[in-house]
């Protein structure tokens, strides 16, 4: 039984915490409907802490307050989660907006393999937010990782 949340054009900022220990917890949500809620970076970066623990596979964040820098923190979890949708204001610098539609498809790609760590995969390592090191970390674990689940990573 899938569930969802819909807390849309409510002012939930004080009651923040407490929605995403629900969504944490509760392994039945897998719609979160956070559209209007006046949400700002905090927030953004609150939710990208506790997605890779929780089932949701769609979040709605459209009409908040949430700037590149909490973008950038949604996008650095989404390889560690089951989002295959996550809503966002279009005003997002295109290059992010791809970045996070590429990391999206290849979860929605990558479903069907049920651990963790395989849902982790991902065919581009290197994000344009990451300095040279953490890229080249980043890229050294998705090739053992590719490696282990016998994929092979296209060749720059």
């Amino acid at each position: 039984m899938d569930t969802e949340l819909d807390y849309s054009d409510a002012d939930i900022r004080s009651k923040f915490e407490d929605i995403c220990q629900t969504i944490s917890t509760n392994k039945n949500i897998e719609r979160v409907y956070l559209s209007g809620c006046e949400l700002v970076d905090k927030h953004a970066e609150m939710l990208s802490d506790i997605l890779p623990k929780s089932t949701v596979r769609e979040l709605y964040l459209s009409r908040n307050n949430i700037t590149q820098k909490g973008v950038e923190a949604l996008c650095n979890c989404v390889p560690t989660t089951r989002l295959v949708v996550l809503q966002l204001d279009r005003s997002i610098p295109r290059s992010l907006s791809d970045q996070l539609d590429a990391l999206l498809s290849l979860n929605s790609e990558n479903q069907a393999v049920p651990a963790a760590e395989e849902r982790q995969f991902v065919k581009s390592a290197v994000d344009p937010f990451c300095s040279s090191q953490q890229s080249l970390r980043l890229l050294d674990e998705q090739r053992a990782l590719a490696k282990k689940l016998g994929v092979d990573l296209p060749h720059c």
